[in-house]
Order: structure tokens, then sequence, then C-alpha cells
């Protein structure tokens, strides 16, 4: 509410006739009323001025004294005041003597005083009436309290109390308090004050503010829950001439909250805990997490992250789902173990939730898997792979040959053998010696073996033994024995090894994009040179294997010769298979075959967040948001890759889009990523728009068949927009001349979808600029708008611009300013004793000397009635204006009396 204070000195003529007269005379007194009407005023009657306040123009009330005496002069004297100073009277001393049947007046008038306290005054006067030798008229101001009212457009308010009802903990409500003056009477309210020790309240009316009659102001306040219950708050202002000392509006209200309990075996668990489970056996296990709410508000699981080494060997379904619990209701989760090995297994499990007083739960948990493990090595501890077997030492010339080999237990457990057999033997050729039993921990025992040819002459020969034991996944093993027996024939070989069907090439992992290629030996064991006749394949359709070369000249005894085999294939992590036919000039075994193996491999790109409970799919569309000025959007992602060959990431693109710029960094490019080897990625998202705009990540690589990766990313921005307009246009920032007007209004208005903040609207610069707006708006919700004027009042002849500035939390406009230059002006500072007002009294025409320039005129009349405002160059027109007295108000500094006639 804006305030003008003025005190205007108010002359007021006596209008009578004095003479010298022995009368007696009737006195006759009577009140005028605004409407120029007349009530009788007798002694002891009491004037009421109302309820101005402390800010209110002089307010006058004329007295008509008439000699009602039609033979007798009237004389009035000896008129006093009381002393106080808040009232007064026209005029202040003398005589007078009022003709017969003639009337004369005078005037009571009240100055406006610094409180608004009840004050009372009187005026006596002696006259000659005997009948009234003495009057006193009685005076009073601010006789009556005002009387807040309150009401609420959001919540009604019933026996001075609002019921905000449910509120969920961490919202914020925002309700206004109107507050009006129904009152007779002016009065103050004080700043809002709260009483509430649990939650928080902010109100927008800080200031003491002066209410008169029908005066209203809007008390916007923000509830946030901070603690759940029932709660009581009290919203307090205090009153000055009020209906009471304090009006209080009791808030009610209960905040509603989930609380969390998690059990494991029925045990509650807290904020930190420590399980640890009894060994295991080694298969796959499961341990069951009972999530119950026990609060009256939804709860919600953020999803549960595992914690563990890279073997992750723990899964828990749905751990990264957002999971809503109703009130007094539960959910399970499931934590699994599948494991990899033996020994020791611990996870780190944490529960988040939208518990506020527990919004982590923490399980460092953990376990034993074992298992007896077994091992077959040569005596010098070299490991012999169970499905090739042991290769004896090879025979010639049908010699027999002992070998050793030895069964270590390389689990955790006890390893028992209980079945040690030779099930292929015709011709009597191989026998073992073994006492079997139970093995140790890290212990190993010893295996003999003998080989006699018996006459047959083959090259090699395998024995298959039965074992049984307790070994974790290998109960029953089918292990073979191979033994040799050299004699003069063509021997394929690779890598120093025989190979055939029964003792395959394994072309191993290899990179599909490259293939890979061998080399196979054909080695002369005889006396006589050996010829390759011819190599293919036995299914002459397959396309996996290829022939490269092979040697085509005799190969002498003891020499090799060389077939070159290249593969070729595109099916990646599949079992390749194919036999290989090499024809020989060996009479005995013309054609040899070799089983050929492979497994391609190709590499595999994979995104997801750090603790991998979140995957990003080709063609996803991943929401994120909201973003803010005070909050840029960063998120890491995890790039693996999860195939078996090399991969290489080649470019990182992303769309453009209107509403915010998207970027990644943390690489180089080209990145090269290992197998099961990580690289991160630090997607960083900067608003420009309010809105939601989607952009597209496009990431290509060398993976065979999928080379190219894209998903969108959809972000929503909450961002304020200052919008400034006049006259319904926008404007920027510029300069504002006022040349040709006084006042200049601007709308700012909130063209965004978050709350635009006003933390400072002031001029500087030129204190004749100054500006009016309601200063209980210091932020505007999206689409509110707010009014400013500008006004300007020129007092010197010096020429010197003003900055209006408007400070927002709009980064795009954190300030707009505008240059106020003024006008060039010769003041009326100096003047006021140099301007001239004439005629004075005046009917028609009224006219102003001294003035050099357009300025504005009023004129009041002594109620503070304004009738007259406009700009004038020295002539007014009176001519409407009734016959009385008025104050002439030029340029807002000079102020003369002026009579119309």
């Amino acid at each position: 509410m804006m305030k003008y204070t003025f005190t205007i000195l108010i002359s007021i003529l006596f209008l009578s006739i004095t003479f010298q007269s022995n009368a007696q005379g009737k006195l006759g007194l009577y009140k005028v009323n605004s409407d120029n009407t007349e009530d009788v005023l007798n002694d002891k009657d009491t004037i009421n001025f109302g309820n101005p306040g402390v800010a209110s123009p002089i307010l006058s009330q004329q007295i008509i004294v008439r000699n009602e005496s039609s033979t007798e002069s009237l004389t009035i004297n000896t008129i006093t005041f009381d002393d106080t100073g808040i009232f007064g009277y026209f005029p202040a001393s003398g005589e007078m003597t009022i003709h017969p049947n003639e009337a004369g007046s005078f005037y009571i008038y009240y100055s406006a005083a610094s409180n608004i306290d009840l004050h009372k005054g009187f005026l006596t006067f002696s006259s000659s009436d005997p009948q009234a030798p003495s009057v006193t008229i009685n005076t009073i101001v601010n006789k009556d309290d005002g009387e807040l009212k309150v009401s609420s457009p959001e919540y009604p308010i019933v026996n001075n109390q609002i019921d905000l009802g449910d509120v969920l903990i961490g919202e914020i409500k925002r309700f206004t308090i109107e507050m009006e003056n129904i009152g007779e009477g002016y009065m103050f309210v004080d700043k809002t004050e709260f009483d509430s020790e649990t939650n928080k309240f902010i109100s927008t009316y800080h200031t003491k503010q002066g209410f008169g009659k029908g005066t209203t102001y809007n008390n916007n306040l923000s509830f946030k829950a901070m603690k759940k219950g029932a709660f009581e708050a009290i919203i307090k202002n205090k009153l000055e001439r009020g209906q009471m000392d304090e009006h209080q509006i009791k808030v009610i209200g209960n905040v509603l909250s989930p609380e969390v309990e998690i059990s494991y075996k029925g045990d509650l668990l807290q904020p930190e805990n420590t399980i640890t489970e009894k060994p295991l056996p080694y298969a796959t296990q499961q341990f069951r997490f009972t999530v119950e709410n026990k609060g009256n508000a939804d709860l919600t699981i953020n999803g549960v992250t595992l914690n563990q080494n890279n073997d992750r060997e723990y899964h828990m379904p749905n751990s990264g789902i957002f999971t809503t619990i109703q009130p007094n209701e539960s959910f399970t989760y499931t934590l699994e173990l599948i494991p990899s090995s033996i020994g020791k297994k611990n996870v780190e499990i944490i529960f988040n939730t939208t518990d506020v007083e527990a919004p982590t739960i923490k399980v460092d948990f953990s376990t034993v898997i074992e298992a007896a493990m077994i091992r077959f090595e040569d005596k010098n501890g070299q490991e012999i792979t169970q499905n090739l077997g042991f290769d004896m030492q090879s025979t010639s010339d049908n010699a027999m040959v002992t070998d050793e080999l030895y069964i270590k237990n390389i689990g955790n457990k006890v390893l028992s053998i209980t079945q040690f057999s030779e099930i292929y033997d015709i011709h009597n050729q191989f026998s073992f010696d073994y006492s079997g039993g139970d093995i140790g921990i890290n212990e190993r025992q010893k295996i003999s073996f003998t080989y006699s040819p018996n006459g047959y002459n083959a090259y090699k020969k395998s024995f298959p033994i039965d074992i049984v034991s307790n070994a974790h996944e290998k109960k029953t093993i089918r292990f073979n024995v191979h033994a040799f027996h050299q004699y003069h024939e063509a021997e394929l070989k690779y890598e120093g090894n025989l190979v055939s069907e029964s003792y395959p090439i394994d072309f191993g992992r290899f990179d599909i994009n490259t293939g890979k290629e061998i080399t196979l030996l054909v080695q002369n064991s005889g006396t006589l040179p050996l010829t390759i006749k011819g190599v293919s394949f036995k299914n002459t359709g397959q396309n996996d294997f290829e022939i490269k070369e092979f040697t085509q000249n005799e190969i002498k005894a003891n020499e090799n010769g060389k077939v070159v085999i290249q593969c070729n294939s595109s099916k990646a992590h599949q079992h390749l298979e194919e036999i290989l036919k090499v024809e020989t000039s060996d009479y005995k075994n013309a054609i040899q075959t070799v089983r050929l193996t492979a497994n391609p491999v190709k590499s595999e790109f994979y995104m997801s967040n750090p603790e991998n409970t979140i995957t990003v799919w080709n063609g996803d569309i991943e929401e994120y948001g909201p973003l803010s000025y005070e909050r840029d959007f960063e998120y890491t992602y995890v790039i693996q890759n999860r195939g078996a060959a090399p991969l290489t990431i080649k470019t990182i693109t992303v769309d453009l889009n209107d509403g915010y710029t998207l970027d990644f960094s943390g690489f180089d490019l080209p990145i090269t990523l290992q197998p099961s080897e990580k690289q991160n990625l630090i997607m960083h998202a900067t608003p420009h728009l309010p809105g939601e705009y989607n952009s597209k990540v496009h990431i290509t690589t060398d993976e065979p068949s999928a080379n190219h990766f894209s998903y969108t990313v959809k972000m929503t921005s909450l961002l304020p927009v200052l919008e400034v307009t006049h006259n319904n246009e926008v404007i920027q920032p510029s300069t504002v001349d006022f040349a040709g007007f006084d006042a200049y209004t601007l709308t700012i208005l909130n063209k965004g979808t978050d709350i635009l903040e006003l933390p400072s609207i002031l001029v500087s610069d030129n204190d004749e600029f100054s500006i009016s707006y309601d200063e209980n708006v210091n932020f505007l919700r999206p689409q509110e708008s707010l009014d400013i004027t500008i006004n300007y009042s020129p007092k010197d002849k010096i020429k010197v611009d003003g900055i209006f500035s408007l400070k927002t939390n709009d980064k795009k406009m954190e300030e707009f300013s505008l240059v106020l230059k003024e006008r060039t002006v010769t003041s009326i500072d100096n003047q006021v004793v140099k301007v001239d007002i004439y005629p004075n009294p005046a009917e028609d025409q009224l006219y102003i000397k001294g003035i050099s320039q357009q300025v504005k005129v009023r004129i009041f009349d002594l109620y503070g009635v304004q009738h007259i405002d406009q700009i004038s160059n020295g002539t007014i027109d009176v001519s409407r204006l009734h016959a009385g007295i008025y104050v002439l108000d030029i340029g807002g500094q000079i102020t003369r009396k002026v009579i119309i006639k």
C-alpha cells in the first residue's frame, strides 16, 4: 500500500460582518455537511472527525453562526480550545459581531497525529445571547477500533482454525490468508509470526502495515512437512487498535510418512548389518529379505544395489526396479547366489528407500561355498586336461612302457575316490597301480600305468578309466589314458602332438574379424619317402575352413610336410567342427583324418549404469530430469565389451535439439576395449528452453553385424523465463526517454515452467525516478505477471540518467535494466516566491505566473477531495467548481490557497 503524507497550511477566512454594537441577539449554531446541508448544533454536542489514521490531510468542519434575531446584533467572543494541538479552529482570536438576520462562520479542523489513539477536544466561546451565554462544542477522532477479518480461498477457516488435512512428508502446500479491516477504525497489523517446532512456515507478509476501513492484504504462506505425525502450529499477527491484542490462526493436519522394516529370517535389520551364513554346498542358493511398510504413506524402494567383485555371482531379481509398497503391506526380495568358484562369497546389499528416517539399509552378507575339486597332474605338477586325457610316454618296437599320473584335490573339502576302474582293454595291453581313498585339501595321489603293445601295431591306443568321486560337477569322469607305439608310418602332428579325429586340432577362440590360420605337419615316421597325394574335407559343402596350401614334394624320413588351413567362419560363438582328410603314400593308413574344432568369437557392445542395474538397449528411450538452471544434469554410463574379441568404438554423436545441449566426456576416440574391459562415459546436459525434448545418441563400433547402437535421451527442463512488455509489446534492455511523459508502466511475465524469483527491483543513480508495484510479490509462478510503474518527478535543472534494474533467476536474463533518460527541465524549486496566482478569488479562469514549462496541477477542497488533475502551461479552467475555498498544488512542490466565487 502506498502512503502519501503531506501537510497543507490552510488559511480559512472568517466570512462575517464585524461592527460596534450593544446587542444581545439570538444564537443559532449549525454544522455544514459535505452536501452543503445544515444540521442544528447544540451546546455540548460532539463533532466526530472519523477514523483517518496517521496519514490523512487536514480535516475541517464548517460551523455556521446565525443571529436569528431581527432587531438585535449578536456578539461572539472569548473563543478557547484545548491546547493538545490535535484540534484547532479559525479565526484564532478576536470578537465576532453578527447583524440581525445575518450569519457568520468559523472552521474547526483536525491535523493528523503520529498515532491512531483516541483523541478528544473541545471549543468554548461566549455569546451575548442570554439563553446561550457559554457554548461548548466537543470534538473526537479515532473513536472506533478496527476489526480484522481473515479468510482463505484454499482452505476454510473455521473458528480461527485451518485444517491442511493429510500432507506427505517433504510436500509443500501453499495457501493464502486474505486479511481485511471490516471495522470502522484504523488499525495496525504487525508481521506474521509462527509457533511451530516441527514443520516449516514461510510468509510474504513480513512488515507491519496500517489498515484503514476496507483495506485488504494477502498473506501468501507456504508450509513444508518436516516431521511425520499430527501437528499443530499457530500463525500470529499482533494488532494495534484491533478487536484483540493478537490474532491467531491454528493450523492443523497430519504428516504422512512411510516407515520401512526389513527382516531376514525373522530378525529385524538395522541401518548397518552384518550377516554371515554357514558354509553351503556348491549349488545355487537363495536368501530372502522381507520389506514391510509400517507407515501410513506409500513406501518406495528405489532399487537395491549389489556391490560385489567382478565375478558377479550374486543376483537379485527386481533389484533395479522402483517398487512401491502400500501401508501394512510387504514385498520379498530374493538374493540368489550362483557360485562360479569355491571359497568365501561377499556382497554388500543396499536397500534404497523413501523413508526419510531410514533412506538406506545396508547389509554386509557373506557365506562360504564348499566343494571337493579334482585335477589331474603329471609328475611335474603340470595340469592335464580331463577331456584330453593322459598321454603316456611312447614306445616302439613292441617295448613295454611305464608312466605315472597324479590326482590332486584343489577344492576346500576332502575328495573321496570311490571307484577307479578300466573298462576297455580287449588285448590285455594296459594295467595300472592305484590304492584309492580320501585326498585331503591340496593333497594328491599317484597312479602308475603300464602299456605293452603285445604285437598290435597301432600308433596310438586309448584306455578309458571310469572315476567316481564326490568332486563338484565331476562326480563321474571317464578319463582316457593314451598309449603310443611308434613304427614306420605317416603321422599328422600339430604343435608337436599327434592329431586325429580323437586328438583334434583346436583353433580355439579367435576374433571373427581376422580369422585364424594353422599349419598341420605331416611327419614321415617311416624309412621310405612320403608323398601327400591330396587334402580335402569330409563335408565338401562346408565353408568354415579353407585349405590354403600343402606340400607337393616328397617328404624324406623324419622330415615334415605341411598343410596350411585357414578358418574364416562367420558363425561367432558357435562350436565349429569338421573332418580333414589327408591322403598320403602310407600303404597301411593311406587316408588319415583329423578333427578340426574352432570357436570363433566377436566383440559385443554393452551399455549400463555403473551398478549394472539398468541396461541401455539399442533403440531405448532413457528419461531424465528435470533440468534447471541451478542443476545441470550429469550421468555416468559404463560401456563394456561383453564379447570375447577386442571392440573398437569409432564415433559417439548426438542429434541436436532446441531444449538442451547434450555432450559426452571422459574418453578419447577411438576407444578399444579388450574382452570384459569397461569404460566410463559421462553424459552432461545443459538446459536452454523449458519443456520436454528428445535427443538421439549414436555410437558406431566394429562389432560384426551390429556396428550401430543408438538410444534416445528424453529430458524435461523446468526453467523460469523472463518476458518484459510495455503496451503489450515485448521490450529488451534499452533507454526510456521521459521527454514526453512522467510515468512508464511495464509488465513482468514468467513464460517458463518454474518459479521466477524477483530478489531485487530498484531504481538507482537518480532519486527523481521512483517505482511503484505490489512489493509483496517476490516471485512469479509460471504465467503469472507483475505490473511496475516508473514515476518521474523532476526537481532540478541537472540532467542525470537513472537506472531501473530487475534481477531474476533466469540465467539468460539474470538482470534486466533500462536507462531512464531525463528531459531538460527548468526547476521550479527556486521559483516558489516568484509564483503568483491571479485573480484570487477567481470565477472562470485561474492563472499561474512565474512558471516556464508545463507542470502538473491539482486542486483539492478542504475535505481532501481532488477536483482537478491536469498538465497546464499556466491557465486553469475553474468554471465548473462550486464557490468555496480550495488548495492548489503546483508540480507537487508549491501549494496556494484559492477562493472560487
